[in-house]
């Protein structure tokens, strides 16, 4: 699904995928599909705690990121920082969906536009992650 359908529209390296909680930013899913494991280790500590800047300004903003060593602001870890500019990540786009209460989203973070991360790009995760958030939700909610 992701690497066929939205890397025609949204031509991406690596993508990495899940469900957490907010508040706490712990992970309940996550789904690497081609992202360095160092890097996924960095933002995934003890397979629980989700340390992300994109994450981070997404949850301020609800709305798709953009992350990429010209706008990166000081304020991230520089473990992060190091993981993010040391594994060949070098650019990040992501966007998520929160539930109604807002203590759970999915997150969808995609890595390594050769050409960068575009306000076009941006506009077609406006579009496309509430669709593979449904997609989440149907395949890792609990049946009944």
């Amino acid at each position: 699904m992701l690497q066929g359908a939205v890397r025609a529209v949204l031509p991406h390296e690596m993508v990495a995928f899940g469900i957490l909680e907010m508040g706490v930013r712990r992970v309940v899913i996550c789904r690497n599909v081609d992202f360095p494991e160092d890097y996924i280790r960095t933002v995934v500590k003890n397979n629980d705690q989700f340390v992300s800047p994109l994450f981070d300004r997404w949850v301020r903003s609800q709305t798709p990121q953009v992350l990429h060593a010209g706008n990166l602001t000081g304020d991230e870890s520089s473990v992060w920082t190091e993981a993010f500019l040391g594994t060949g990540v070098y650019n990040l786009i992501g966007h998520g969906v929160a539930d109604l209460t807002r203590s759970r989203a999915s997150f969808f973070s995609f890595g390594g536009n050769r050409g960068g991360f575009t306000l076009c790009h941006q506009d077609i995760l406006r579009v496309v992650v509430p669709h593979l958030h449904t997609t989440l939700v149907r395949l890792y909610s609990p049946t009944d």
